[in-house]
């Protein structure tokens, strides 16, 4: 199993999961995490790291087990869609967030411009009436720290660690 992040169009590295190894410049290692260089657990995955956002990466304890997890802004090679990875520091699992597979009924975080680790304990969920048209808001818990995604020109919007998946907040217009 071979494991396989590049900045679009040029090659950044090959990690072979089940031996942890890894090659890479020196220069584009530096800025990954350790936690991340050194495992991570999947079968043949084939992604680009979107090196255009910064920081590409965001490190913080997303899902609240006590261990740094790292997220990565990733696009899928074939298609260019683009998403989040996410890997969990204490037992190495990921997750992807778009880059051409469903989350939120979107499969393209195209739009995302912006993005930062949000530290609040609560935020404003927009509320919708049944024909999805706004209705409010509702202040909402959240238990863990969470991503804050948006274009630079609109409101932002949460991904959050609900205790078994991530999850998305709507926050604004």
């Amino acid at each position: 199993m071979r494991f396989v992040l590049t900045f679009i169009g040029t090659l950044l590295f090959w990690a072979n999961l089940n031996a942890q190894s890894l090659d890479a410049s020196f220069e584009i290692l530096e800025q990954l995490p350790n936690s991340f260089k050194n495992s991570a657990t999947s079968s043949e995955l084939t992604f680009n790291i979107k090196e255009d956002l910064n920081p590409f990466y965001l490190e913080a304890d997303f899902n609240g087990q006590g261990k740094l997890d790292v997220a990565i802004c990733i696009s899928e090679p074939s298609t260019n869609k683009q998403g989040i990875l996410i890997q969990h520091g204490e037992d190495r699992t990921y997750y992807i967030l778009g880059a051409g597979r469903t989350f939120n009924d979107m499969d393209n975080f195209h739009w995302m411009e912006v993005w930062k680790v949000y530290r609040e304990k609560t935020a404003e969920r927009t509320t919708f009436t049944a024909d999805f048209d706004i209705e409010g808001s509702e202040t909402v818990a959240l238990s863990n720290v969470a991503i804050q995604v948006s274009s630079s020109e609109s409101s932002y919007n949460l991904i959050t660690w609900d205790g078994t998946n991530y999850i998305w907040i709507h926050t604004g217009e």
